[in-house]
């Protein structure tokens, strides 16, 4: 019995089970396309046997840059996380929920209150994930000085320059 799966032509088939075969119908050149099921199917699998789903916060209330609808989403989404908002001044007591599997702080533009400051060194100290994405010159000492405290918590801070990679072999090409 003949083959007539995707991958039976073995002149498009590279060896990779993740590969699939096909061609342009424009021109009817072969090429190889990802074949991504595997993940779905492990993504299910995962979701039905878990117990609870991990939750991950982004902070709101400074300006942040949500992240509610990006690749970055969707790439938490197929993680099997449930994304949400956190404003940390709305709720009835300043702090970060105890389900937080981590927190998301995308480019803030304006600083912190002192209770949001402890609150978040708070989350830190108790083993908390923070995921920070910041431009630099928004982090001045003068402009930020609640996020500039958070962050030396931390062991970070924001320094104007440039970072380049030294070995050209690494380079993109």
């Amino acid at each position: 019995m003949q083959e007539t799966s995707p991958n039976s032509n073995n002149a498009g088939n590279s060896g990779n089970s993740n590969d699939s075969y096909g061609q342009w119908f424009d021109d009817w050149q072969d090429f190889l396309a990802p074949f991504f099921g595997e993940n779905e199917i492990t993504g299910a699998i995962d979701y039905v046997n878990s117990d609870n789903i991990p939750v991950v916060y982004e902070l709101s209330g400074h300006g942040e840059v949500s992240v509610a609808s990006g690749a970055f989403c969707q790439m938490i989404i197929e993680e099997n996380a449930e994304i949400k908002t956190l404003e940390l001044l709305s709720a009835e007591k300043v702090a970060v929920p105890k389900d937080c599997a981590a927190l998301i702080i995308y480019a803030p533009s304006a600083d912190l209150a002192d209770a949001e400051k402890d609150a978040l060194i708070s989350y830190v100290k108790g083993g908390g994930k923070v995921i920070l994405l910041s431009y630099h010159k928004t982090f001045l000492k003068e402009k930020m000085p609640n996020f500039t405290a958070f962050t030396k918590y931390m062991g970070l801070e924001a320094v104007e320059g440039i970072i380049a990679e030294g070995d050209s072999s690494k380079h993109y090409p």
